[in-house]
């Protein structure tokens, strides 16, 4: 587990968490939003182009084990003219997602699906990496630097990083699920947690604006966790912060746990704003799923991003990480469409900005 250096850092925290009620955070944590971003919220448009993963972990609903999930791969031609038509309703962010193809667990993946060698699983992770290689450099040579390219694909070795920056590349979102070393790699079978630390710890490295987090109330998470999950985010100084609820999947082993409620979620999100002030933090997805206001209440809480899907509508059912999700059959553009009003009612302000980041790259210093 993460530890803090600062002991009474933790006490500090802790006793903010315990002690402080959720509605004065949220104050607090609306007045330091607007200090630094005013009223803006800005916009991400969120491209799910895969949902092939090598990854078993016990929370997510394409985990490798889930025989019932229709894989998919948008051809490199699909996603840049969902690009080309985000560009053209005024996004200048997107943020490509996709399930985790890296051969470095190659072990464990041969153990759950027999047909797999090291060889061809290294094969199908150089061919993946091949192909956001060839989309990175089309997507420059189309927009150069007009828009801001998030990636979010998971671990990979340092050089495929380098790579990919060098390509064009901005940001890289990759979360740690959790501070815990041993829960992480209980939940998250054939995974190490150090070396996904040491993975932020390259991104930041080669100048990638750098985006974690963790999942709130994970069944076997503790409030010293809890506490760590915090303070680790601000350890890592990290340009963007992304959290959200467990929301059990019905074909995952942790099908029966509940889930958080959304106080817990706006307590979070208020004090992750309080320690990084200058951090875009999004309202996540599954926020707004596990309540039909999250969103809003999330932007009145500290965040100030929202990643609007533009997924193609026929393969948003098949990105199904926890159930329930919102807005897998809604078209993302039409949404984006009537958000500017939504915004106003809650005193917000829409933001088509590429919204980079306040916060200056450091070298992160970790504790193992």
């Amino acid at each position: 587990m993460y530890i803090s250096e600062n002991i009474n850092e933790f006490d500090k925290i802790q006793n903010i968490y315990r002690n402080f009620p959720t509605g004065r955070l949220i104050d607090i944590s609306n007045s330091i939003t607007k200090k630094y971003f005013q009223n803006k919220i800005y916009i991400r448009g969120l491209i799910e182009f895969s949902n092939i993963c090598f990854n078993d972990c016990k929370y997510c609903g394409i985990r490798l084990s889930n025989r019932s999930v229709n894989r998919y791969e948008l051809s490199n031609e699909k996603i840049l003219s969902i690009i080309e038509k985000g560009y053209r309703n005024g996004i200048r962010t997107f943020v490509l997602q996709s399930g985790e193809r890296s051969y470095l667990n190659s072990d464990y993946n041969i153990k759950k699906k027999s047909s797999n060698t090291p060889a061809n699983l290294k094969t199908i992770s150089l061919k993946f990496i091949e192909k956001v290689d060839k989309l990175l450099i089309e997507i420059r040579r189309r927009y150069s630097d007009e828009v801001a390219i998030t990636l979010s694909c998971g671990v990979y070795e340092r050089k495929t990083y380098q790579d990919w920056f060098n390509l064009g590349a901005n940001r890289y979102l990759l979360r740690f699920e959790t501070s815990s070393g041993d829960l992480y790699e209980d939940l998250c079978p054939g995974k190490s947690f150090s070396r996904r630390i040491q993975a932020l710890q390259d991104l930041s490295d080669i100048g990638y604006e750098v985006g974690s987090g963790f999942l709130i109330g994970l069944p076997g998470e503790t409030e010293e966790i809890t506490i760590n999950n915090l303070l680790l985010c601000k350890m890592l100084r990290l340009d963007m912060v992304g959290i959200g609820p467990f929301l059990a999947h019905p074909e995952t082993p942790l099908a029966k746990f509940p889930s958080v409620d959304i106080e817990q979620v706006l307590k979070i999100t208020s004090l992750l704003r309080i320690l990084l002030p200058e951090s875009n933090i999004p309202a996540t997805t599954a926020t707004g799923t596990l309540d039909k206001l999250g969103w809003e209440k999330a932007l009145s809480s500290g965040a100030n991003v929202l990643m609007i899907n533009i997924s193609p509508a026929e393969i948003k059912k098949e990105y199904l990480l926890y159930p329930g999700k919102i807005c897998i059959y809604e078209d993302g553009f039409k949404y984006l469409s009537g958000l500017k009003v939504k915004l106003e009612k809650i005193g917000k302000q829409l933001c088509f900005e590429r919204g980079d980041s306040l916060t200056s790259k450091r070298k992160i210093g970790i504790n193992r």
